[in-house]
């Protein structure tokens, strides 16, 4: 059984505020080392696509608290919903959330399975980890949502298997979500 989600559970809601904090805090480290990476080649290169994948994994834990999947169905969903929505009222959020496309998340979290299906396909690109200064690619004709992973270290755009995320314009509405939750914390 599901407990309901009640708005006079502060101990509750206080768990959820801090772990929004906790992972907009991870969010910003790593993309502090994806921004020094991109200018300083400062990390090894395992490490910074690692970072790019904390960072990807980070927002969307952020977006499950307070802006759960609407794909959802039954009583933990609704439960889910609900408690999005109390937060959000309590935050004095938007019900829209931040700009994400959790098939980003999906593509980093289930990264063998994608590459398996982008193996099948003989015509695909299996250029991976590719950076460049621009959106044009690091190969003529080749679009960046046709690597596997591409990065543009310029505006810190990033893309999997053909889904994107800029990181640079989600960074304010992360701090900004951050700030909020540490205000109703009382922190």
């Amino acid at each position: 059984m599901v407990r309901p989600v009640t708005s006079t559970d502060p101990h509750t809601d206080g768990i959820y505020l801090r772990r929004l904090v906790a992972q907009a805090d991870a969010f910003i480290a790593e993309l502090e080392k994806i921004e020094h990476q991109a200018r300083h080649q400062g990390l090894p290169p395992a490490s910074f696509w690692d970072s790019i994948d904390n960072a990807i994994i980070s927002l969307g834990r952020m977006c499950d608290v307070v802006w759960p999947s609407e794909g959802r169905t039954g009583a933990k969903a609704r439960t889910a919903r609900e408690r999005a929505a109390h937060l959000r009222s309590v935050l004095v959020l938007a019900d829209d959330g931040i700009p994400y496309d959790r098939e980003v998340r999906n593509c980093v979290e289930h990264f063998a399975e994608r590459l398996d299906e982008r193996h099948a396909d003989p015509g695909a690109n299996h250029v991976d980890r590719a950076i460049s200064n621009s959106d044009r690619g690091i190969v003529d004709g080749v679009a960046p949502d046709e690597y596997v992973r591409f990065l543009n270290k310029s505006t810190l755009k990033f893309w999997v298997f053909g889904h994107s995320i800029a990181f640079r314009e989600v960074l304010p509405l992360v701090q900004d979500v951050r700030a909020r939750a540490i205000a109703a914390t009382g922190r």
